[in-house]
């Protein structure tokens, strides 16, 4: 069996209602010492491999637990966030009242100008799934990535219409994790879960 524990990253500095994408905006110092004392829990466990996002929100964590634990870290461009073009850095206030807003999460090939449609993150995505289901061993993996990636697996795994993406919640520093069977069934075993204490 894989098991692949999907974490998004800590808070960053640009405040939480920003669509800020594939912004390489750095994590608040909240941010970091919440993933800071994330990474000494996980430390403890027995992953094979640290997954990444190239964005420093998701690397920082990434390479702490990389090296604290002596484990690979592999970064991933498929598990970006979404590219959100013109829309990066504008609050969901902000673009809630453009009439094209609601196409952006009922129509999966409508792009945000300049952007990537969630069709497209939906194939890259997959394409990630099937790469880890073929090319690793059986065991526990970490993956740090973003809200929108997670969701997409949530869509993915489950053949869901792209209306429910926003449906899953997911914190800052949560954790979900999907279970792999050889036979090619999965369980979900954990969905926006936290390992530290409030």
């Amino acid at each position: 069996m894989k098991s692949l524990i999907l974490i998004r990253h800590g808070k960053p500095a640009c405040g939480s209602s920003i669509f800020y994408g594939r912004t390489d905006v750095e994590l608040s110092p909240e941010g970091k010492e919440q993933s800071e004392k994330l990474v000494d829990i996980l430390s403890k466990r027995s992953f094979k491999k640290v997954f990444s996002s190239p964005l420093r929100r998701c690397l920082y964590p990434a390479k702490l637990l990389s090296e604290k634990a002596g484990i690979p870290l592999e970064i991933r461009e498929e598990i970006m966030e979404l590219d959100f073009g013109k829309w990066s850095g504008k609050s969901w206030e902000e673009l809630s009242k453009k009439e094209e807003f609601s196409k952006f999460y009922t129509d999966e090939n409508f792009r945000p100008p300049d952007g990537e449609s969630l069709r497209e993150m939906k194939e890259r995505i997959k394409s990630f799934i099937n790469y880890f289901l073929k090319n690793e061993e059986d065991g526990e993996f970490v993956c740090f990535t973003h809200s929108g990636v997670i969701r997409n697996f949530f869509i993915l795994l489950f053949n869901l219409p792209i209306n429910h993406y926003f449906t899953p919640k997911i914190d800052y520093l949560h954790l979900c994790q999907f279970d792999f069977y050889p036979d090619g069934l999965f369980v979900l075993s954990a969905w926006n879960c936290s390992l530290l204490e409030d």
